[in-house]
């Protein structure tokens, strides 16, 4: 007897089917077959199938409602004057037939009760008796692990997890982790860290050659000494306002150098202090203290203005009034070419458009001879040999349509377009580089 997997679809061959006469019958529907199903008859379910192969053998695919009841599944011919060898079937449950015939399964064997009872005690063979018996130790479940103590352990693990997830296999994740090298660089420092501060010594004992309180407060003294000095000194403004007056000035740095070379014949030092005290007392002897006012004479630029003015009567009196002074001679004019590349993917064709400018107007007439050649930026050899473009009507606008598959620029490809054409009498030639990505 084979077995099947209890709710699942099955193809089998049955057969021959025979009259009465035993003559082979290739006629039958499923119909003509009944199912027995651990002792109760049924019809073949409807989505059932039965196909004649050969000689009175058919195949039959079964549907999972013919094999849903576990235990003995037969299968006959119903129909009056024909006989067939029935299939006999065990339907056995999907951990049984995955196991037993398929292989991609394991028999469940674990241990859901002992002695009839699912909370028997558990027992451990530990040797035989002298007799040949089994000698075992009772293990007592209270010593086995609860399920709260499961689910602690289990969220321990989770959190291990997470915390090595960033290593990765093989350690993949401690790229990030310092080297030798930088471990040896950083050790360096330390070292010289350590021999610089060495001469600070514990709590600070070597910091005895720092200034004391002492040393500080005298030095306040001094500064403090050094602004009383320069209290007096004249402002910025004062001075400059001094010597802008030619007369004052003069007179200033005369009376100053006076009595600086009295000082200095004397044969002593002359300390910052005294020179600036001289400074500031010629000041307030001249002028008088805060006194100073810049000389405010106005200086005669007639002369000046006069010269900027010829120059600027040359001006046009608007900027669009350039009349015949700014007419460029011929030499001057600037002709350049607007290129246009449009890629017409509905037409499959390069299409290319080219308008001349002189002088950042249109030329629109007396354009002849003009021609369009496109290099490959690649190789420098033509995409497109030099050709004639049409004239769009008389637009002096020029185009030139290119449908042949190996002359249109490709994706991914730079090319140089070049034009030229005469216009007033000579040639005038331009390029563009174009691309296209997509």
């Amino acid at each position: 007897m084979q077995f099947l997997k209890q709710s699942t679809a099955f193809t089998a061959i049955i057969g021959p089917i025979l009259d009465s006469a035993g003559a082979e019958y290739t006629g039958a529907v499923i119909g003509d077959l009944s199912i027995s199903k651990n002792g109760t008859e049924a019809a073949m379910a409807s989505a059932a199938t039965l196909t004649h192969v050969s000689n009175g053998h058919y195949t039959l695919v079964g549907t999972t409602g013919n094999s849903d009841t576990l235990g003995r599944l037969g299968i006959r011919c119903n129909k009056v004057g024909y006989q067939v060898p029935p299939l006999r079937y065990i339907v056995v449950p999907a951990n049984v037939f995955d196991s037993l015939v398929a292989g991609t399964d394991f028999l469940d064997v674990n241990t859901a009760e002992i002695g009839g009872s699912a909370t028997a005690p558990l027992y451990l063979v530990t040797a035989l008796n002298a007799n040949g018996s089994i000698k075992a130790t009772n293990l007592s479940l209270g010593a086995l692990a609860t399920q709260a103590s499961v689910d602690t352990i289990d969220g321990i693990v989770d959190d291990i997890l997470l915390d090595t997830a960033e290593i990765g296999a093989a350690g993949a994740g401690l790229t990030a982790l310092a080297t030798q090298a930088s471990v040896n660089t950083i050790d360096g420092i330390v070292d010289d860290i350590l021999v610089d501060t060495a001469v600070i010594g514990a709590a600070g004992a070597g910091l005895t050659a720092l200034a004391t309180q002492v040393s500080v407060n005298t030095i306040d003294g001094i500064v403090d000494d050094i602004l009383v000095d320069t209290a007096a000194m004249p402002t910025v403004a004062q001075i400059e306002s001094a010597l802008l007056n030619e007369g004052d000035g003069q007179a200033l740095l005369a009376a100053i150098s006076a009595q600086v070379q009295t000082i200095f014949d004397g044969g002593a030092d002359v300390p910052v202090s005294t020179l600036v005290s001289l400074v500031s007392a010629q000041i307030t002897t001249d002028h008088g203290s805060g006194s100073y006012v810049r000389n405010t004479e106005p200086v005669d630029v007639s002369a000046n203005v006069t010269l900027i003015k010829a120059k600027t009567d040359l001006i046009p009196a608007s900027p669009a009034a350039v009349g015949s002074a700014m007419t460029l001679a011929s030499s001057e004019d600037i002709y350049y070419a607007d290129i246009q590349f449009t890629r017409d993917a509905s037409n499959s064709q390069d299409e290319w458009t080219i308008r001349w400018y002189k002088n950042g107007t249109r030329v629109t007439s007396g354009i002849t001879v003009p021609t369009l050649q496109v290099v490959k930026r690649a190789n420098g050899t033509d995409l497109v040999a030099s050709t004639t473009p049409s004239e769009i009507a008389s637009t002096g606008a020029y185009k030139k349509d290119v449908s042949t598959a190996a002359s249109r620029v490709s994706v991914g490809e730079a090319v140089e377009a070049i034009v030229a054409a005469t216009i007033d009498g000579s040639s005038r030639t331009w390029s563009r580089i174009v691309g296209r990505d997509s």
